[in-house]
């Protein structure tokens, strides 16, 4: 972390919304008469905290997203050698979110077993680590919701709960048929 230790202070405290300046920080410390020490630890014990609330926003965008808690899907556990592509290098850099950033589509096309599943896992994986919404669920199971959204009349309601991820996962896509209303939910 950049800048004087007053800025690093006022920078941890404004990350988690508490209104501080590196001003205020420095005068509290000269008002208090704090050793360097003391105002080393007031920046440890601030960034300590602001991560342990990043851990458990994750923890919580995790939960809901539905993605497996367990054994979890990650590009770190993926075996990119099984690919051959060329478009490997780009799959590669899917850890860096470039598609969720510029509000593109993706889709992973191919043969069974090549690890289409894996990769939108992590994908969703990363980008709740990044803070952001992420929501699975397979073409049977929006398939499903549609089906009851349109016997219930609230088809709007369920079209607004699922773009409100940043991102939406849906998984086996091509082995699930939609019927026309339900396709133009989709």
């Amino acid at each position: 972390m950049n800048g004087s230790i007053f800025e690093q202070i006022a920078q941890n405290a404004q990350d988690m919304k508490l209104e501080l300046t590196p001003e205020g920080a420095a005068a509290l410390a000269m008002q208090k008469a704090w050793s360097d020490e003391q105002v080393e630890a007031v920046r440890d014990t601030l960034l300590y905290v602001k991560e342990q609330k990043r851990l458990k926003t994750v923890a919580t965008l995790l939960r809901l997203s539905r993605l497996p808690l367990k054994d979890p899907k990650t590009f770190e556990n993926f075996d990119f050698g099984q690919l051959k592509s060329e478009q490997m290098d780009a799959l590669k850099e899917l850890s860096q979110l470039a598609p969720l950033y510029a509000h593109r589509n993706l889709a992973f096309i191919g043969p069974q077993g090549v690890g289409k599943t894996h990769l939108a896992m992590a994908f969703g994986r990363a980008c709740c680590e990044a803070g952001y919404k992420a929501y699975f669920l397979k073409a049977t199971q929006l398939h499903e919701k549609f089906r009851d959204a349109l016997k219930l009349g609230k088809e709007a309601s369920t079209i607004t709960g699922l773009v409100k991820p940043s991102c939406l996962i849906i998984d086996e896509v091509g082995r699930c048929v939609f019927d026309k209303m339900e396709t133009r939910m989709f």
